[in-house]
């Protein structure tokens, strides 16, 4: 079963049918096939799907069929007053998502309006009307029921769910991810820059402590500033730098990337001069080139929210285990060929402090970029800063459903209305 041909839009839903049709003409006999569309989307596009034997289209829910439902929810009253606004709710109870809502929404009843209107159009925007107001009750019904935790202000509620609706609907997302946030989600120009600056001073931080090493702690600190700064600049100029997309590291398969050992092994024993260079930069050249072949790939099955970054924040550990030896061995090294005193505490601490920032400079990246993603769209009001107990809350509120961890609106109509608020 193939679903969601009618998420594609027209061009690449032609595109689809057309490889389908290719497909079945040299693997009919080989398989069933059912395709799930939208029928008026379907009909829209140009491309035909004749490689299939027949179509099923799902008619509107009869009478009777309402009249039962409703029965059954013990809740027969609220049948006079839909059969009586027969053009707006009338309408609209036909479709099982509305159905479902208008039991929730009007409890105690509803009085049918039966309005007459002079032309279709006329018609159809009184349907609009009461599809606006039904969703809008059907929020602020659920929004309102007694919660045995602390919740939130209606108005923030409304707004988080607004941002979130409306970026999915920019970025034609079917399925919501925490840990997939990226920062093309960020509203203007102002917001981009404060992101890159972020980032940029906290990786420029981390390499001024690692320059801190030879040419001491105040050179190090204001290097990792001035290129911190200078990314900044660069994003001004590039848009590329710290904007394109996040990357989480979420599982490892170890490796070994040659190119990488002998490109920064090489590179920093020509910078740092020729005996103590080369054993700065073979043996860093080893770490790096340890790390780059330690390729992550993304989690197939995830079953909490947010667990990307979980994942990415514990391979850091990983990573910092990693280069914790090489990065004694380096000291001793460098110690012992100056014939100085050998302190094994000192040695620990400078190779943890260089093994964290390793860690924290490859495995840890995106956490550092969600992290400063987040604290952007939360200072902006766009999220709330704890956003898996937000998502948490809004699918208790069978506002958004949560599966494992991803998150998606009840239904596609009331992300629609979300969107349009």
């Amino acid at each position: 079963m193939l679903d969601g041909l009618d998420e594609l839009g027209l061009t690449r839903q032609k595109k689809c049918i057309d490889k389908i049709n290719e497909f079945l003409e040299s693997n009919s006999s080989l398989l069933q096939l059912v395709i799930c569309c939208r029928e008026e989307e379907y009909q829209q596009g140009e491309a035909i799907l004749n490689q299939l034997r027949g179509a099923v289209c799902l008619q509107p829910l009869s009478e009777k069929q309402i009249q039962n439902y409703l029965r059954e929810l013990k809740c027969q009253h609220l049948w006079e007053g839909i059969k009586n606004d027969a053009d707006g709710l009338g309408e609209l109870e036909k479709t099982p998502l509305f159905l479902n809502l208008i039991p929730v929404t009007y409890p105690d009843g509803l009085m049918g309006r039966g309005e007459r209107f002079n032309s279709e159009d006329e018609k159809k925007d009184y349907q609009d009307k009461c599809r606006k107001e039904l969703f809008d009750k059907y929020i602020e019904k659920r929004l309102g029921e007694y919660h045995d935790r602390k919740g939130y202000k209606v108005e923030d509620v409304k707004r988080w769910l607004v941002w979130l609706a409306k970026t999915m609907k920019e970025h034609k997302l079917k399925e919501f991810y925490i840990e997939k946030m990226q920062p093309s989600y960020l509203d203007n120009r102002k917001q981009i820059i404060l992101y890159s600056l972020i980032v940029g001073l906290i990786y420029g931080l981390f390499i001024g402590l690692f320059i801190e090493i030879i040419y001491g702690l105040i050179f190090g600190l204001i290097l990792g500033l001035v290129l911190g700064i200078y990314c900044v600049i660069s994003e001004l100029f590039t848009s590329k730098l710290f904007t394109s997309k996040i990357e989480t590291v979420e599982t490892l398969k170890l490796g070994f990337s040659i190119k990488s050992f002998l490109a920064y092994g090489l590179t920093s024993g020509l910078i740092s001069g020729l005996i103590y260079g080369l054993i700065i930069g073979l043996i860093y050249g080893l770490i790096i080139g340890l790390i780059y072949g330690l390729h992550g790939i993304e989690l197939i099955n995830k079953t909490d929210a947010n667990q990307g970054i979980k994942e990415s924040a514990n391979n850091t550990f990983i990573f910092t285990l990693i280069a914790l030896p090489l990065t004694i061995l380096l000291y001793f090294l460098l110690l012992y060929i100056q014939n100085a005193s050998i302190n094994i505490l000192n040695l620990v601490q400078f190779g943890l402090r260089d093994s964290l920032i390793f860690g924290i400079a490859f495995a840890g990246t995106p956490r550092i970029q969600h992290l400063s993603l987040r604290l952007i769209l939360w200072k902006n009001g766009s999220i709330p800063w704890n956003y898996a107990r937000f998502l948490k809350y809004a699918d208790e509120r069978k506002l958004i459903n949560q599966v494992s961890g991803r998150f998606t609106f009840i239904h596609d109509k009331l992300q629609e209305h979300f969107a349009r608020m």
